[in-house]
């Protein structure tokens, strides 16, 4: 992320970093900026001739026509020996991940329900427990080294929301799920096509349209 973040740099692109969108302001069809609070407290009014909103689980809260909603998912990390798992391993409901010093990521549960309430929670700890006894038995006793949660953007029916919205300079690049990593470089390479009025190739029309905002009755 640190490299991304250097790299949009170097192109002009500007992070406000611990700041919240309150508001977005219209005129008409069209969008003429938004009001974000800073991490200072101070109220600023940016204005802008596009935006996009990639707000992940908390895009509803800025644009309330976009029906995502957070799925909470919570993760722990725990020291092997060097070495010792070698490939990415997947159960029913857990996966591990190794890093070549020997650290496992253990992901991950699945929380529908869970809103926005942040922490780890005993349920879930032991829910990624169960996991790594199911598929790597010999770990189970190995230190615990962190845990974590976040949340998942999630749509009703589990796929993104991708493209143009009805507000005429307004896009969307939400909803990816669990899978916003792996989406992430053909979303940002679509989303600049569109941005920029670029010609898109049909096979890019067809996912667009599939993705579309305009699928849901809103």
């Amino acid at each position: 992320m640190r490299a991304l973040e250097r790299a949009c740099s170097l192109h002009g692109v500007e992070f406000q970093e611990g700041s919240e969108v309150e508001d977005l302001t219209f005129e008409k069809n069209k969008i003429t900026g938004a009001t974000v609070v800073c991490a200072t407290g101070e109220i600023k009014k940016i204005n802008c001739e596009k935006a996009i909103i990639c707000s992940g689980a908390w895009s509803k809260k800025i644009f309330n026509k976009i029906p995502v909603f957070p799925v909470k998912g919570q993760m722990l990390s725990i020291q092997g020996p060097t070495n010792f798992l070698k490939r990415v391993i997947f159960g029913p409901k857990t996966y591990l991940v190794p890093r070549d010093d020997g650290l496992i990521i253990v992901g991950a549960t699945v929380e529908k329900d869970s809103k926005f309430n942040q922490g780890n929670t005993p349920n879930g700890i032991r829910q990624l427990q169960e996991g790594i006894r199911s598929l790597l038995p010999e770990a189970i006793n190995w230190p615990q080294m962190e845990h974590w949660w976040g949340f998942r953007p999630c749509t009703p029916d589990l796929k993104p929301i991708l493209g143009k919205s009805k507000i005429e300079n307004l896009f969307i690049a939400t909803g990816h799920y669990r899978n916003g990593v792996l989406f992430s470089a053909i979303t940002s390479n679509l989303l600049l096509k569109i941005v920029q009025n670029k010609n898109l190739k049909e096979i890019e029309k067809s996912f667009l349209e599939k993705f579309s905002l305009d699928r849901f009755a809103i």
